[in-house]
C-alpha cells in the first residue's frame, strides 16, 4: 500500500509546483510595462500626467497643503505653483490641460506656460518669460465651475536651445484663493514626436532637396545614424543588408552592452 500511495503523492506535488510556476509567470507578465502604440513614431499623441502634488510654490513664503492628493494654497507668499516640463527635444507640444476645482466666485484658477532661459555658455541674460512666445494668453476659470479643466493650446516644438539661449519650459498654475475653493488635481501634457525640418542643402547627390525622402534621410544624417554608401551618395534604391540594418538600429536606439 505504501508503494501505491507514493506515486499519487508525487503527482500532487508536481501539479502544485506547475501551478505555482504558471501563476508566477502570469504575475510577472502582468507587471511588465506595456508598449503603447505612440511610444514611437510621429502619429497620434503621447500623454504626460503630472499630479498636482508635484507642483511647488514659486515663493518660499507660500503656504500650501495636499489633502487627498489635491494641491491648494493656505495663504502667504504668492499664488503661483510651478513644474518643469521634460520632453524629448523636438517634440511638438500640442496642448496642456489642467484639471482643477473652483468654487470661488471672486477668485480664479489660471494656467500658463513659461520659458526659463539663459544665454548658452555664458549664463547671462537669465530670465523667465511668461508674457510672450508660449501660451499667450493663458487660460483661466470664471465664476464657480466646480471641477473643470483648463486647456492651453500650445502647438510649439519643445527645444532645449533657442536662438543661442538654453531653455527650460515651466508649467505655471495660479490658485487665487488661499483655501480649498481653488485647487489643482493634475496636469496633462499632450505631445508627439516629429521629424526635424530639413537643411537648405542636401548631404547626398542622389537625394536632392526635391526628393520626397530628403527630409527623412537628412534626419538620419543629423542623428548620426547614417553616413551614406560612399562617394557622396546615399543609395536610396539599394537593398539593406543585415549588417547595415544592425548599424541603423543600434545607432537609432543608442544600443549598448556592458563591458
Amino acid at each position: 500500500m505504501r508503494h501505491r500511495k507514493f506515486p499519487a503523492l508525487l503527482f500532487v506535488v508536481i501539479v502544485l509546483l506547475f501551478a505555482n510556476f504558471t501563476i508566477a509567470q502570469e504575475v510577472g507578465n502582468e507587471s511588465d510595462p506595456a508598449i503603447e502604440a505612440n511610444d514611437f513614431g510621429v502619429a497620434g499623441g503621447n500623454y504626460l500626467m503630472i499630479p498636482g502634488t508635484a507642483f511647488v510654490p514659486s515663493n518660499s513664503a507660500t503656504g500650501y497643503q495636499k489633502p487627498f492628493l489635491f494641491l491648494q494654497r493656505t495663504g502667504g507668499g504668492d499664488s503661483e505653483f510651478t513644474h518643469v516640463l521634460t520632453l524629448p527635444p523636438g517634440a511638438l507640444i500640442q496642448n496642456v490641460t489642467a484639471y482643477v476645482g473652483d468654487t470661488n466666485a471672486a477668485l480664479d484658477v489660471a494656467l500658463r506656460m513659461c520659458i526659463l532661459f539663459a544665454l548658452s555658455g555664458t549664463g547671462t541674460s537669465q530670465d523667465l518669460n511668461c508674457d510672450g512666445g508660449i501660451g499667450v494668453p493663458g487660460v483661466t476659470t470664471s465664476g464657480t465651475p466646480g471641477s473643470t479643466s483648463l486647456v492651453l493650446n500650445v502647438n510649439q516644438s519643445f527645444s532645449n536651445l533657442q536662438s543661442g539661449f538654453e531653455t527650460t519650459y515651466i508649467i505655471l498654475v495660479h490658485l487665487g484663493a488661499p483655501d480649498s475653493s481653488t485647487k489643482l488635481h493634475s496636469v496633462r501634457v499632450q505631445w508627439k514626436r516629429q521629424v526635424s525640418p530639413p537643411p537648405a542643402t542636401a548631404s547626398f547627390t542622389d537625394v536632392p532637396t526635391t526628393s520626397g525622402q530628403f527630409k527623412f534621410v537628412e534626419s538620419l544624417v543629423a542623428a548620426g545614424i547614417t553616413g551614406g554608401c560612399g562617394g557622396g551618395n546615399y543609395c536610396p534604391d539599394s537593398p539593406v543588408t543585415r549588417g547595415q540594418m544592425a548599424v541603423f538600429l543600434a545607432a537609432a536606439l543608442g544600443l549598448h552592452w556592458a563591458p
